[in-house]
């Protein structure tokens, strides 16, 4: 009966080893994914940073353009052609 319980105790510590080892595994996979994600959500933000800076410079130059465009339309209209 002894060989029996001995056979049963290693199994049940490989089976327990297993699931600590699984477990590690599982702890250093989920810090890594944390860590990529900061990354991609850092990369994410910049890119943002970025588009709105270029959103602005574009609005600016649209502004500047109808301004001239209606600067322009002003002056055609004050002149008569005869």
């Amino acid at each position: 009966m002894s060989l029996v319980l001995n056979i049963a105790g290693a199994a049940v510590c490989a089976v327990a080893g297993a699931g600590v080892c699984a477990m590690i595994l599982n702890s250093k996979n989920r810090r890594r994914e944390d860590v990529r994600r900061r990354e991609v959500e850092a990369q994410l933000e910049k890119t943002r940073l970025t588009a709105q800076q270029e959103i602005a410079q574009l609005r600016a130059q649209f502004d500047q353009a109808t301004t001239t465009q209606r600067q322009d339309c002003n002056l055609c209209s004050g002149i008569s052609i005869v």
